[in-house]
């Protein structure tokens, strides 16, 4: 949905309509010296009612004891934050906001609470904010409105409306990738499955894979299942006859392991797995999986560059990183570079 632009509330505005002087607004919205509690709740429903946002530099923040930024992790996956590639993101973004001078506070929020996501902000006193997983368009349109700058660690929806700012990995890239990587160890009848599509209505993933195909001039039984369940993977693949799999879920990848062990088939010899993510326990499983890594902790050190370079006001671009093959024996040993 479309939003309108909204007029810029100024520090006078605010001053005006919580019945304090502007310096009181400022203190209120700063460090808080000086202001009893109650004064400081009206100056944050005066500001919150106008979608004040403070005008000022990144220096400036910092100055007024505003240097801080925010990582929200919404309550929905707070289960999940300890997945590898959120924990090297993580790594990275504190890394970045510690060398820009910025104190960092991670906190879990109900995002279905749109309308109270200003004031949260405005009371930790955040001069941006680092969105660490998938959140509904509501709440960016939120943060838009608000013009409360923001970057998006690793995900996009292509079907949201309002404006996304990203740093993400590059799923077409990592298709060329592991296609290559197959096509190299003489693999021609090639499977694929991904889930991106359903869940974020992107289809890259899928005119990645059909691009390859084309290029490399494999055979017809060259095909993808998009978004279906375990047990639909292991029939697709009984039924595709492929020589290789291209899997964008490790968890696939593992019962492709088992189901090969149980119907005797080498891997890669009777079929080859090459999985998107790398974790360490790749290295552990017999014979070792090849694996796409995500640069997680670059994605987080880029994401808080790219808000730093937002909160001064400046103009940012989203960012795609490409993953790095890290090659085991799960398909050949010969890296792409063997077809150029």
């Amino acid at each position: 949905m479309r939003r309108r632009a909204v007029k810029q509330a100024s520090i006078l505005d605010v001053a005006k309509r919580a019945g304090v002087s502007k310096s009181t607004v400022s203190r209120a919205l700063t460090d808080g010296r000086g202001v009893d509690e109650l004064t400081r709740r009206k100056v944050l429903e005066a500001a919150h009612a106008l979608r004040y946002r403070p005008n000022t530099s990144a220096r400036d923040l910092r100055a007024a004891g505003n240097g801080r930024i925010g990582m929200l992790v919404p309550s929905s996956h707070a289960n999940d934050f300890m997945y590898r590639l959120n924990g090297q993101k993580l790594e990275g973004a504190v890394a970045a906001a510690g060398a820009l001078g910025y104190d960092v506070q991670m906190f879990v929020y109900d995002t279905s609470e749109v309308g109270r996501l200003d004031r949260v902000i405005m009371e930790k006193g955040l001069a941006g904010v680092l969105l660490l997983d998938y959140v509904e368009e509501d709440l960016l349109g939120c943060l838009v409105e608000y013009r409360i700058p923001a970057v998006q660690a690793n995900w996009y929806v292509r079907q949201y409306e309002v404006p996304q700012l990203f740093v993400k990995t590059d799923l077409a890239e990592a298709v060329r990738l592991g296609m290559e990587c197959l096509v190299a160890n003489g693999y021609r009848r090639i499977g694929c499955h991904h889930a991106e599509e359903l869940r974020l209505g992107d289809t890259v993933v899928s005119s990645a894979f059909d691009a390859a195909v084309a290029r490399h001039g494999l055979e017809p039984t060259s095909r993808q299942l998009v978004g279906k369940s375990v047990d639909d993977v292991l029939r697709f693949v009984e039924q595709g006859r492929f020589d290789a799999f291209l899997s964008f879920d490790y968890t696939v990848s593992m019962r492709l392991y088992a189901w090969c062990r149980e119907r005797h088939l080498r891997i890669p010899e009777d079929l080859a797995v090459l999985s998107y993510e790398f974790f360490d326990f790749f290295d552990y499983v017999h014979p070792r999986l090849t694996g796409l890594r995500q640069e997680g902790e670059r994605i987080g050190r880029e994401a808080v560059e790219m808000l730093d370079a937002r909160i001064r006001g400046e103009a940012v671009e989203s960012r795609l990183v490409p993953p790095r093959l890290v090659l085991r024996d799960s398909c050949g040993r010969e890296s792409p570079a063997a077809l150029r």
